[in-house]
């Protein structure tokens, strides 16, 4: 663990360096506005699925393929729903913005909203499962080929910013591809619907929902 949270750590902060003085003031700024807008929809439409799931998981009246499935579905029902007002709202987002973020990179930046959020449903189905070890290497397959893009982008293509975007989203897709490797062994992999099971994610899910954002105003407040 100590390991693979040292190498995560180490390819993030020289990547961190390498983008820093890659792209100038300009090109970081927009790169973390770009990246910025699809986290607020991820946290906007995470809505506390994946600690329902380490839950149900845990109960053996719940089949562990039933709570999967019906995951699946729940998450392709939220990207829907979270797409469709990612790029009805672009004009006024880019408004609020002061438009300092370029309408390309918004769109492009959309593949960070579903694949880190599917991401975070399935490594929470795999720490459920005692998989820890395995996500913090999945972890590492993501910074690992972020840099590698990184250092591609610094020695060729150094101050665009679209393909700084291009590498985040390329690490992402490792790492996802990795998470459902690893899930596939464990447990069945496909879509299900489970009323119940549905329900309880959902309550659950809602609870958890609940409770962040009442902590997360509390700070705030304080």
């Amino acid at each position: 663990c100590f390991l693979t949270q040292g190498l995560t750590w180490g390819m993030r902060f020289l990547c961190g360096v390498l983008i820093a003085r890659g792209l100038g003031p300009v090109g970081r700024g927009e790169l973390t506005l770009a990246m910025w807008v699809p986290s607020l929809f991820q946290a906007l439409f995470y809505f506390g699925l994946g600690e329902a799931s380490i839950s149900l998981l845990n109960r053996r009246d719940y089949s562990r393929r039933d709570v999967v499935g019906s995951l699946n579905v729940l998450a392709l029902l939220l990207l829907a729903i979270g797409g469709f007002f990612y790029f009805s709202l672009s004009p006024w987002i880019l408004k609020g913005l002061n438009h300092q973020l370029p309408q390309e990179l918004y769109q492009q930046a959309f593949w960070l909203f579903p694949l880190p959020l599917l991401w975070a449903y399935w490594s929470a189905n795999l720490l459920a499962l005692g998989k820890v070890i395995e996500v913090n290497w999945g972890r590492v397959i993501h910074q690992g080929t972020l840099l590698v893009f990184v250092l591609i982008w610094f020695l060729w293509l150094s101050g665009q910013t679209d393909m700084v975007l291009w590498a985040f989203i390329s690490g992402a897709a490792a790492e996802i591809v990795f998470v459902v490797i690893l899930l596939r062994r464990q447990i069945p992999f496909a879509l299900a619907w489970n009323s119940s099971v549905i329900r309880q994610q959902l309550h659950l899910g809602g609870q958890v929902t609940l409770a962040n954002w009442l902590d997360f105003f509390s700070r705030r407040l304080d």
